[in-house]
């Protein structure tokens, strides 16, 4: 008799197989490839709106392979509540290996007794990412959400707006053990004008949960009118941010309302600027704005990381004419920067993406040559081995910003991305 080969084995030689048809007919060879394949297949879920209904039976299946193998799931919106969609929402708790879960709805569920939190949301015990992308009916809903999932780590919300009614910021009486959720990593849109004291309610509140370094994403992009909202909450959880990702709008001097003093422990900061198409506020950024927020870096900040997004916009103004960036070039080599290891743009390449395979689309190129200055990165790629957006900043940025920078290791990056 034939030994088995160690399932480990059988697991490597199917990470080869890429396609899910294959897959399922590799399915059939045995209870050992039956398990290894049902990983690969289930693993990440997305249900459409229109495959919904399908979805729900398949879940009520005595035997379903979903809620023993799915990693990911993605759930549809769903419209007004339904007696299939609180019986949808109510089988997460059922899913063992569930880690990620976006939903493009919030299920409303009226007439619930809000003190007990599994009649409004279930437990799902390892979920340690959550995305939400349309609007709650009201921050107790939220909350309720989130006290069910005690793993989680990474939240990220989409177009919130918590409409007018909102809970007590401080609800510890109604749920004296429960402890901050330790975010690691928050990603919200910044809400608009309206309802403005639900919205300081949130933040305040999602402040609270903040007990260890996280890294925040503020997207949006921010209006005049939230700077001081967005600029207090960063302050009250500065002790703990590590990365910063902050998005502006039209005024480019906005960056400039950060307080970097009361950030101790950041490490990585990451700006993108829309600029709203017009060549003055691209000029003004990168001569004023941009610098201005290096000179005024505390001179104990531990900031290694700066990322520079570059949209297409700002691309085709800087085929016609580069702004001036000799106060930037200076910023750069200022002693309250001597911290600072690397200075990466980030280009916005239309098309450049990587299929399953590992191949990036026809017509683009690698970045073989990831850091433009150092000798390290080997032979730079010749004019038609790149892409056109990373040629246009490394032949027109990079050189007038004067790297490499003699006596530092400062170090100027350039990688690309697509939308």
């Amino acid at each position: 008799m034939v030994e088995p080969l160690p399932p480990e084995l059988y697991d490597t030689i199917l990470q080869l197989v890429t396609d899910n048809s294959a897959l399922r007919i590799c399915s059939l060879v045995c209870h050992v490839w039956l398990h290894i394949t049902r990983h690969r297949l289930y693993d990440k879920i997305i249900v459409s709106e229109s495959g919904l209904q399908t979805f729900l039976v398949l879940l009520c299946a005595p035997h379903n392979a979903f809620i023993r193998y799915t990693r990911h799931l993605e759930l549809p919106s769903w419209g007004p509540p339904s007696v299939p969609a609180k019986a949808l929402l109510h089988s997460l708790a059922s899913f063992v290996r569930l880690a990620e879960l976006r939903l493009r709805s919030l299920v409303v569920l009226p007439d619930s007794n809000e003190d007990d939190d599994t009649a409004l949301h279930p437990d799902v015990l390892h979920l340690t990412l959550l995305q939400l992308d349309s609007a709650f009916a009201d921050l107790a809903q939220f909350k309720s959400l989130l006290r069910r999932m005690p793993a989680l780590k990474h939240l990220k919300l989409g177009s919130v707006n918590w409409g007018t009614a909102y809970s007590n910021l401080h609800d510890s009486a109604a749920h004296p053990h429960q402890a901050p959720i330790a975010l690691r990593t928050l990603d919200f849109r910044v809400p608009s004008d309206e309802a403005k004291s639900a919205d300081e309610c949130f933040l305040s509140w999602t402040a609270l949960q903040v007990s260890e370094l996280v890294t925040v994403h503020v997207w949006g992009p921010i209006s005049s009118a939230r700077l001081a909202l967005m600029g207090t909450f960063i302050s009250t959880i500065g002790i703990n941010l590590a990365a910063l990702h902050v998005e502006f709008g039209y005024d480019g001097s906005h960056i400039a309302s950060v307080d970097f003093a009361a950030l101790p422990a950041l490490t990585s900061l990451r700006l993108t600027f829309d600029g709203s198409g017009y060549s003055r506020t691209w000029t003004a950024y990168y001569e004023h704005h941009l610098p201005q927020l290096l000179e005024r870096l505390p001179m104990d900040n531990i900031i290694a990381n700066l990322t520079v997004d570059v949209i297409r916009t700002q691309m085709f103004l800087w085929s016609w004419g580069l702004p001036d960036f000799s106060r930037l070039r200076s910023a750069l080599r200022r002693v309250n920067v001597a911290r600072l290891e690397t200075l990466e743009f980030r280009v916005r390449c239309n098309g450049h993406t990587v299929d399953e395979s590992g191949m990036l689309a026809e017509g683009h190129y690698p970045d073989t040559a990831s850091d433009p200055t150092s000798g390290e990165a080997g032979e730079q790629p010749q004019q038609g081995q790149m892409c056109g957006p990373a040629l246009l900043v490394r032949s027109r940025v990079v050189g007038n910003l004067g790297f490499p920078v003699v006596g530092s290791n400062l170090k100027c990056l350039v990688t690309l991305f697509d939308d």
